[in-house]
């Protein structure tokens, strides 16, 4: 069984990011393809976080990188590419330990961990927009997001066909590092 603990050792958390990876295409093609609804979804993570988290741990960059030479990022590059990704900034008060997800241990780490994601991000030639860490309340954040969701005509086709559509999950729109497919 992996623990939180398992980030500090490098040869226990490579193999984990890479389950990671391997299973992220697999969930999302299920939420593309078994579910009823629009054909989109959103994800509280992408497969860039894994890789993120291997370049921040593994402590030999070279391991983190093969990665991304994988066929599972090579497809969650593509569909991340059409997608709206939006990054949390580091720092919200609003973002608690669930006893899950990986937590960073003081504010200076959270920092380094968000400009290496959003760097890694970057190098993909990933476009991404920031949620400002200031925005607490969450219906200033949902509409935020949603704002810059119904301009991009990717998410919703052409601008006649954009308007007839809504997000319906306006309340839980909102974790940290997620995209919308």
């Amino acid at each position: 069984m992996y623990r939180r603990r398992h980030r500090l050792i490098p040869n226990r958390c490579l193999p984990l990011q890479n389950l990671i990876l391997q299973a992220q295409p697999n969930a999302e093609y299920e939420c593309l393809t078994t579910r009823s609804g629009p054909g989109w979804f959103i994800s509280d993570r992408s497969g860039a976080n894994p890789i993120a988290f291997a370049l921040a741990y593994v402590g030999n960059e070279d391991k983190a990188r093969s990665l991304v030479d994988s066929e599972n990022w090579m497809e969650l590059h593509d569909r991340m590419a059409s997608s709206l990704i939006v990054v949390c900034e580091a720092g919200m008060s609003w973002l608690t330990d669930d006893g899950v997800r990986l937590m960073p241990r003081d504010r200076d780490e959270w920092v380094g961990f968000h400009w290496l994601f959003c760097r890694f991000l970057d190098k993909q030639g990933l476009p991404y927009m920031i949620l400002p860490s200031v925005l607490v309340d969450i219906k200033e954040r949902v509409g935020v997001v949603v704002t810059e969701w119904q301009k991009r005509d990717n998410i919703f086709g052409p601008e006649s066909n954009r308007k007839s559509q809504e997000c319906p999950y306006p309340d839980h729109l909102i974790t940290c590092d997620w995209q919308i497919v």
